[in-house]
């Protein structure tokens, strides 16, 4: 059980450096950028979250920027669309992971 998102799992915090275009062409340095700059549909305060230098940053301005009256609807998806952008296959994180992959032993994704 991962108790935890530090040492080898610290990749999987949304607080990791994982950049993340979204479709809106902005680039999110991390998933918590992208689900805090979700929160508005402006794209000013988007363009302001994005550019927040750290993520604690981000959370700070997302909470700030004018929420989007469907975001208690939206909020979860919108999470699983920022997990799915860092995780796809051509992000940083999903070419690591291929070639992980490729180097096991088995060469297969489950083992």
């Amino acid at each position: 059980m991962i108790d935890r998102f530090a040492g080898r799992y610290e990749f999987l915090s949304n607080f990791h450096p994982s950049p993340i275009r979204g479709s809106d062409g902005i680039l999110y340095p991390t998933a918590e950028h992208y689900f805090q700059a979700h929160k508005s549909l402006l794209r000013t305060d988007r363009l302001t979250v994005a550019g927040a230098p750290t993520p604690n940053r981000a959370k700070y301005l997302g909470r700030a920027a004018t929420l989007r009256p469907d975001w208690e609807v939206v909020k979860i998806g919108v999470m699983r669309n920022g997990l799915a952008l860092k995780f796809a296959p051509n992000s940083p994180l999903g070419q690591a992971h291929r070639h992980r992959r490729r180097a096991s032993p088995r060469g297969q994704l489950l083992g």
